[in-house]
Order: structure tokens, then C-alpha cells, then sequence
């Protein structure tokens, strides 16, 4: 009753109000009342309406979630946005998804209740008031944007753990949550208290490489990006898009975990979509074709179209960083202090340094979990396989941390800072390669006062223009091939140039 009461107030008060308010306002209003009626503890005891109402209420927050997004997005080249309303309802949205997974954890609604009295309280408050005086612009204050997309990953975890719970990845209470660990649990105080790292490290984990995050990662990255499309102008990045789009859908979701050769794929090349650890260990029986397949398969197809066959298309970090609020984001490339030290296309001792440390733990670890598969050592991380926990600790939780850290590193810090083995490999042989960005008419660009083509690039190769005007032509291992200087020339003059021009070329001069 008391549920229903306060959903009548909230309803009234936004109804009472409606035509004062801003634009996103409304928007966060009318969203955040189905959520709010939906709620889990309206039948606290019925298990099956729990696990109902929590598909729908995660489900219309993911929509609420995109909206925030897209609003933001819409507004960003105002002076500035309802930038503390749209962080006053992540607030609220990720208290309500800690209450749930709290729920499932321990048993307790507490949080949950808090949660949804401050939210309705939130609604009725913002109806009546407005929404916040203290405005901003997320692309100028890196301080709330950094905080902003923390606090939605911080609650987008909750909602995978929640998710997990509801399926059954995850088994609820405490002991069922410790023994469902990826990685398994052991001792906090385990070697002088690493125990607790790697217990951290498992449990991040377990939650970010679950299917049902990722599935909710998808939704929201995959609907941003979809949102993009039709500013694009050049038919090779909308093809892009789509199989981007596509391949996180089948490459990611459907073929690891819902398709019926899902235990056959650890033997098939092109399969480990991150390279070592991405299945396993560094098992004999799928060393030659699964692995080493996977390398060669990927090592040739970037040497023939390119690293962006891998950065660009099939890894998820492309979905995430080419939505249209994420994208926008790649200013800070030249406005964080670490983002202008990867500026241009050269390669900087640190660069190589941290590659050469990556690259050398990381084939030290193939090497002693081999070992320990046929039996020679046995060596491992707490009983976890040493490659398997190196793609965790990588891929399932650093990736994430430098993701939400865009505001003070720039964009795709995966491909320019070194970190990611996979990234370095396929960008290698993709500047051994065909793939190179080529100008119709290089004086176009000597005449050129935008130079909108190194504005545009996400991964902050500034120096491009000066190439294309000397070379008619611009080549770097750090070129990921995302295409938005194509899109940005004004004068239609940038692109792609890879195999398939190169035996155009060839059978033209024959012909």
C-alpha cells in the first residue's frame, strides 16, 4: 500500500507538472515511473514474480540507460546540460540494482527500499522543483564525466550480478556467490594477504565476463552505436557498423555460449576472440589448430585488410567506443594530460616498453601453462591456469578501469598505449600490411584549413594530415582503421585502402 501510495503522489506530481518541465526531464521522469512500479518487493516471498519483475525492471533501466546517454549526447554542444539530473537518477539507479544484488547476496531488501523511497522521493521533488540548478557539459568537465561513467559501470555490474542470480550463473547467498567465482575463491589472507586481490580480481571477473553482462553491455553500447549509423555518409563505415554490430552479437554472445558447437570452438581457429586464455590453457589437444590457428588466421587477415578486421569490427572494445555519447568523448584525447602524450602516430619508448613487458609475461605464462598441462611443472595462479587468469585479469576487469578512466587516458588507450597483447599483434602485421589511409588529390589537403581528418580520429593520430600532403598517403601501426577521419573530410578526399585496391591496381595496370 504504501508502494502504491507513493506511486500515485509521484504520478500526480508529474502529471501536475509535465508542461513545465525541461525536455530530459520528462524523459527521466516518464521512464523512472514504470521502473519504480515494478518492484520486487511488492511480493517479497514469490520467487517467480521476483525473478519477472527483475527482467522488466532491468530492462526498462536499460532503456533509461540509453536515454541518459542519448540525451547528453543531443545537448553536448550546449554551454551547458541537466548534467547533475541525469547523475542524480544514475545515483538512484545504481542504488536500486546494489538492493537487488544485495537481495540475492545476503536476503536483505533494505537498500532496495531506500532506494526506491529515494527515488520516488527524487521524482516528486524534481516534478514540482525543476530540475538541478548545478549544470555543466560533459565534454568539458572531466571531473563529473569521469564520475558518470563510473557510477553506470558500478550499477551495470550490480545488473550483471543480478542477471547472473536470475539465470543461475551465479548461485545466491554468500557461500553459493563464492563458489560460482570464475576464478575460484581462496583464503584473504592467502600468501601475506594476495589472496584478497586475487578473490577481487575473481569476483570483478566473474560478473564482467559473464554472458548476461555482456548480453546488457551489448544492448546499450549496440544501441548507441546503431543511433550512429545514419550520421554516417560513407558506405564502408556503415558496412563496418553492421558487422560490428553483428559480430559482437554472434563473435561474443551467440557462438560462445548459445550455440551448439560452443564446446568444439576451443579447436577451431579465429576462435579464441582474445588471443591466449581467451578458452583455456595452453592445452596439447588445442595448441596447433585452436591456438595457434587463431594467430595465424587473424595475423593474415590484418595483414590483408588491416588491424580494424580485429579493433574496429570483431572486438568488443569498438562497440563501446563508437556509440554516438562515447565517441564524443575522444576530445578528451587532446584535453587529458596522459591522452596528449599518445598523440601522433609515434611510437614512444614507454609505448614499446610497457608492449615488450606485456608480450613477455605473457608468453612466459603460455609457456609454464603448457608445462603444467603435460605434466612437466605445475605451476599456477591459486589453481588457476596462469594464461586463463591473465585474460581475467586483462580483459575482464583492466579493460573495464581504463574504459571508465576515458576522461584522463582519451579513447581506445587499447590500441594506444600498448596494454593489449591482442591489439599490439593484430596492429603488427597490419602495418606490415595493405592497409593504409590514401587521399584522391593530396593538394586538397594543403589547401585544407579544418584538418578535420585528425580531429575526427579516436585514437588521436594528429600527424595524418601532414602525411597525406607529403605522401598522398598515411600509414601507422596505431591506425585501427575506425574510419571517422573519412567521415570528416569535408571535401570527400580520405580512403580506406587495403587488398582488395591493391589487386584492383594490380589487374588495372595488366588490363
Amino acid at each position: 500500500y504504501y508502494l502504491l501510495t507513493m506511486l500515485i503522489e509521484m504520478g500526480f506530481a508529474v502529471f501536475i507538472s509535465f508542461r513545465n518541465m525541461t525536455t530530459p526531464l520528462k524523459y527521466y521522469l516518464l521512464v523512472l515511473l514504470p521502473i519504480m512500479g515494478l518492484s520486487p518487493v511488492t511480493f517479497p516471498d514469490n520467487t517467480p514474480f521476483i525473478y519477472d519483475v527483475t527482467w522488466a525492471s532491468t530492462s526498462l533501466m536499460i532503456v533509461a540507460t540509453i536515454l541518459i546517454y542519448e540525451t547528453l549526447y543531443r545537448d553536448r554542444l550546449k554551454a551547458t546540460q541537466d548534467t547533475m539530473t541525469s547523475l542524480e537518477l544514475m545515483v538512484i539507479f545504481t542504488l536500486m540494482m546494489g538492493g537487488e544484488f544485495l537481495y540475492f547476496l545476503v536476503g536483505s531488501w533494505y537498500l532496495f527500499d531506500l532506494a526506491s523511497i529515494l527515488g520516488m522521493t527524487w521524482a516528486i521533488y524534481r516534478a514540482i522543483e525543476g530540475p538541478s540548478k548545478i549544470r555543466g557539459n560533459y565534454l568539458r568537465d572531466t571531473w563529473w564525466t569521469f564520475a558518470f561513467i563510473s557510477l553506470t559501470f558500478v550499477m551495470e555490474w550490480f545488473m550483471g550480478g543480478v542477471l547472473d542470480f536470475v539465470t543461475g550463473v551465479i548461485q545466491p547467498g554468500v557461500s553459493g556467490f563464492l563458489s560460482s567465482l570464475s576464478l575460484g575463491f581462496v583464503s584473504p589472507s592467502a600468501y601475506f594477504g594476495l589472496g584478497t586481490l586475487f578473490d577481487f580480481v575473481s569476483a570483478f571477473s566473474t560478473v564482467t565476463g559473464s554472458v548476461w553482462f555482456l548480453v546488457m553491455m551489448g544492448t546499450e553500447m549496440g544501441a548507441l552505436a546503431t543511433m550512429r549509423i545514419p550520421q554516417l555518409k560513407n558506405k564502408e563505415n556503415k558496412v563496418r557498423f553492421a558487422l560490428m554490430i553483428s559480430a559482437y552479437a554472434i563473435y561474443t554472445i551467440y557462438l560462445p555460449s548459445f550455440s551448439p558447437w560452443t564446446s568444439k570452438l576451443p579447436y577451431i581457429p579465429y576462435m579464441w576472440s582474445m588471443g591466449l586464455g581467451t578458452m583455456g590453457p595452453v592445452s596439447p589437444s588445442y595448441l596447433l589448430t585452436g591456438i595457434i590457428g587463431t594467430y595465424v588466421v587473424t595475423a593474415v587477415l590484418s595483414f590483408l585488410f588491416g588491424s580494424r578486421q580485429i579493433c574496429s569490427v570483431t572486438c568488443t572494445a569498438p562497440l563501446m567506443y563508437q556509440g554516438t555519447f562515447y565517441d564524443s568523448l575522444k576530445t578528451y584525447n587532446r584535453k587529458s594530460g596522459l591522452g596528449r602524450k599518445t598523440l601522433t602516430s609515434r611510437l614512444r619508448p614507454w609505448y614499446k616498453a610497457i608492449v615488450i613487458g606485456v608480450w613477455a609475461v605473457l608468453l612466459t605464462s603460455a609457456v609454464v601453462s603448457y608445462l603444467t598441462q603435460v605434466g612437466v611443472i605445475n605451476v599456477t595462479i591459486f589453481g588457476v591456469d596462469t594464461t586463463v587468469f591473465l585474460y581475467s585479469l586483462f580483459f575482464n576487469m583492466l579493460w573495464y578501469v581504463v574504459f571508465i578512466s576515458i576522461p584522463f587516458l582519451g579513447t581506445y588507450a587499447c590500441a594506444t598505449q600498448g596494454w593489449c597483447s591482442w591489439g599490439t599483434f593484430n596492429q603488427f602485421f597490419g602495418s606490415l600490411g595493405f592497409f593504409k589511409l590514401k587521399v584522391r588529390d593530396p593538394s586538397v589537403c594543403l589547401k585544407c584549413e579544418t584538418k578535420a581528418c585528425a580531429n575526427a580520429c579516436p585514437v588521436g593520430l594528429t600527424d595524418m594530415a601532414g602525411s597525406f600532403i607529403r605522401k598522398g598517403e598515411f600509414k601507422s601501426m596505431k591506425c585501427v582503421g575506425v574510419g571517422d577521419c573519412v567521415e570528416a573530410c569535408p571535401y570527400d578526399n580520405v580512403f580506406f585502402y587495403d587488398v582488395r585496391h591493391k589487386l584492383r591496381d594490380i589487374f588495372h595496370k595488366r588490363g
